[in-house]
């Protein structure tokens, strides 16, 4: 169908307006339009055009902002979530640019004023109006086809890095090298990290950011579970904002809590033995903290700690400095951050950073 034949089709306009002259004015300027043929429902009350929006099902809707039962920009709140793909027209006696912007921020496609608009003027916004309307559509369709598309990528790079870990872990098991068996198996804990990390994007309404706090809960679930940490008295208390980061911030800062809780609970408490200067045969409270805060400058606070043996000195640090270490340093500094250790008692390590892409 082509324009102009869409254009002889019948507008079913709905008009919200009380005043009977006004009403009488607005429909006498379409009476005469070449090409258009109008069929009006009319609405004298808010009430009255939200019943009507459903059982007539309108091509465009004329509002006025002063009704009897509602006033100004609440009327368009209102209205617009029931008005589907009719545009809304909000034609008033008020000339306010401040009203006018807000009423096409609540979803009002036309501002328009009483007295200042000829019939001419009304038929090309209405016109115009259905066309923005077609072509939020359009998008809001091409949009919705984008977010599956980019849902799906998500869920597929998880589930190949779900293969990956999972031979690694059938590598691990084949190995009898103690050193290789750890390389393989904490090459296993980094990838999981980075599936958990697609796996909330997967789940979340925003695919741009990751919820960071229920990405820890999960990630620290599985590194307790690995580790046997409850069975070993050890207990992991997390203390995190409720917060979101973008996928190329929040990937490095998972590996590095990855990281960092892993080697917690691998060396912090060897054995049995005392931990924190308790004594042998007494119960021991035997913990790691993982806080991550979003800090008033609005950057970020990293710290994971825990009450065990305490790192050691700064030469042998060097001397035995693993890859996950050396990782750690540097996924610090690829988010610009700053590290810090406490070396006693136990350990505890700071990271803050600012937000920004590491692109």
């Amino acid at each position: 169908m082509t324009r102009s034949a869409a254009w002889r089709s019948v507008l079913r306009i709905l008009l919200v307006e009380n005043r009977e002259a006004d009403a009488t004015l607005i429909q006498g300027m379409l009476a005469k339009a070449p090409d258009v043929e109008t069929e009006w429902i009319r609405a004298r009350t808010l009430e009255e055009a939200l019943r009507l929006v459903a059982e007539c099902l309108p091509t465009v809707i004329i509002l006025d902002l002063s009704l009897p039962d509602s006033e100004g920009i609440e009327t368009i709140r209102n209205l617009y979530p029931v008005a589907g793909d009719a545009p809304i027209l909000v034609l008033t006696g008020v000339a306010d640019d401040e009203t006018g912007a807000e009423a096409v921020k609540q979803g009002a496609q036309e501002y328009l004023v009483k007295g200042e608009v000829e019939p001419r003027g009304l038929l090309r916004a209405i016109r115009y109006a259905m066309e923005r309307k077609r072509t939020e559509a359009q998008l809001r369709s091409a949009l919705h086809e984008k977010e599956v598309l980019l849902r799906e990528i998500h869920h597929r790079v998880k589930n190949n890095l779900q293969v990956i870990a999972s031979l690694l872990r059938l590598g691990e098991q084949r190995l009898k090298d103690p050193k290789a068996r750890e390389i393989f198996r904490d090459s296993h804990g980094r990838i999981r990290s980075m599936a958990l990390i697609h796996e909330r994007l997967y789940l979340a309404g925003d695919l741009a950011r990751v919820p960071f706090r229920e990405y820890l809960r999960s990630l620290t679930r599985e590194l307790v579970s690995a580790h046997n940490a409850l069975s070993r008295g050890i207990r992991l208390d997390l203390e995190v904002d409720d917060t979101t980061l973008t996928l190329d911030v929040a990937i490095p800062c998972g590996l590095i809590i990855n990281e960092l809780v892993n080697n917690a609970l691998e060396h912090a408490f060897p054995g049995d033995e005392n931990v924190a200067g308790e004594s042998r045969g007494k119960a021991i409270d035997r913990h790691v903290d993982v806080v991550f805060r979003h800090l008033e400058s609005g950057g970020y606070e990293l710290r994971v700690a825990d009450n065990g043996i305490g790192l050691p000195s700064l030469a042998e640090l060097a001397k035995r400095k693993s890859l996950g270490l050396e990782l750690v340093e540097t996924l610090v500094r690829q988010v610009g951050g700053t590290l810090s250790r406490d070396r006693g008692p136990g350990c505890s390590v700071t990271i803050v950073f600012t937000e920004r892409s590491t692109r």
